[in-house]
């Protein structure tokens, strides 16, 4: 992670560094529970309720669990089958289903050994984007964070531009995150945004409009492909051509410069991608912006001297997961398109 900005810092050089390669789990378990949970004694009068009158919501977190056990234990000719359950419960928690602190607490859904993280332990056998989709629930119900609104935290404004759209200041203050560090940190290969300013919000980009982002003595930290220079870019999925931004009598911009220095030091870069893709781009998601996964700069050419105008190539880091823009692991979900159009509908933004 960048701490001092005065000082590069150290990156392998090889184009093999994907989240788990420094010893640690992919995905994490926490070494212990939340304040939050373990404060929550289970003769509270809530907890009682809960047990007395089980709620939809209570059964709905028991069937999820359900399912996973069912995953585990299936024959080969069931679990295609399991496994698609599965998605659909995770995917319905993510967007659908209204949790509290109680209701989780309740279900040991965050106990290492009877809830979400049985699913993406080091040692379990489900496929990538399962084990991807239920980390993210895990890590934000960790954080204390029960809201499935997918603009949960912004405050947009009246204007038909939403220049003036924000991160509430409660919502920062009580969950931060910042875009300043290389590699993967607690994202997803898959994560899915439906604005770029929910993607600052979770710290996978840090420019609300801008398409690099980095700093002066560090480097890029992530990039969005959005089709800005679509006659000059490719995609490729493995392999990407980016441009950087016009610069003036010679000079390269400030964020051309952060993508020269990461030419040099080969530090991962974040790659996310934006439905402004060309349609005809197969890797373009529906809606939204989607972390693609960890991309190093492999080449740079000048394309016009005057404005100082660079195209590098990006080539995808070994050991990922496939990008998840096609079948079953597919994001954005079904659930997550819904909840898009249903607030785009609404003119919530």
């Amino acid at each position: 992670m960048a701490t001092d900005n005065n000082k590069l810092v150290p990156v392998p050089s090889s184009n093999s560094l994907v989240p788990a390669t420094d010893g640690k789990e992919q995905y994490p378990v926490r070494s212990t529970l939340p304040d939050w949970y373990t404060s929550i004694p289970l003769e509270h009068a809530k907890m009682k309720a809960i047990s007395k009158k089980r709620p939809q919501e209570l059964a709905t977190l028991d069937g999820l669990k359900a399912c996973m056990a069912q995953c585990q234990t299936a024959n080969p000719t069931q679990l295609a089958n399991q496994y698609d359950n599965l998605r659909d419960y995770i995917h319905r928690a993510e967007i659908q289903l209204p949790v509290t602190c109680y209701l989780l607490r309740k279900s040991n859904m965050l106990s290492p050994t009877a809830g979400l993280p049985l699913i993406f332990a080091a040692s379990a056998n489900f496929p990538d984007d399962i084990k991807s989709d239920a980390f993210q629930l895990y890590t934000r119900w960790y954080k204390g964070d029960f809201d499935q609104n997918i603009l949960r935290g912004i405050e947009t404004s009246k204007s038909n531009t939403h220049t003036g759209d924000r991160i509430a200041p409660a919502y920062r203050e009580k969950f931060p995150a910042s875009a300043k560090y290389f590699g993967q940190g607690d994202l997803v290969l898959g994560q899915w945004w439906p604005t770029q300013l929910c993607a600052l919000r979770d710290g996978a980009h840090g420019n609300p409009q801008g398409g690099i982002y980095g700093e002066k003595n560090q480097g890029a930290y992530s990039i969005i492909l959005s089709g800005g220079h679509s006659t000059t870019d490719s995609d490729n999925g493995d392999v990407i051509e980016y441009s950087g931004t016009e610069g003036k009598n010679f000079c390269p911009t400030d964020v051309t410069n952060f993508m020269l220095l990461s030419s040099k030091v080969k530090n991962p870069i974040r790659v996310l991608r934006s439905s402004h893709l060309p349609k005809k781009n197969p890797y373009r998601p529906d809606k939204g912006l989607r972390y693609d996964g960890l991309y190093t700069v492999t080449g740079v050419v000048v394309t016009d001297q005057m404005t100082a105008m660079h195209r590098f190539t990006l080539e995808r880091c070994e050991g990922q997961a496939e990008i998840r823009y096609e079948g079953k692991g597919k994001r954005p979900t079904l659930w997550e398109v819904a909840a898009y159009e249903k607030l785009k509908a609404e003119s919530a933004w």
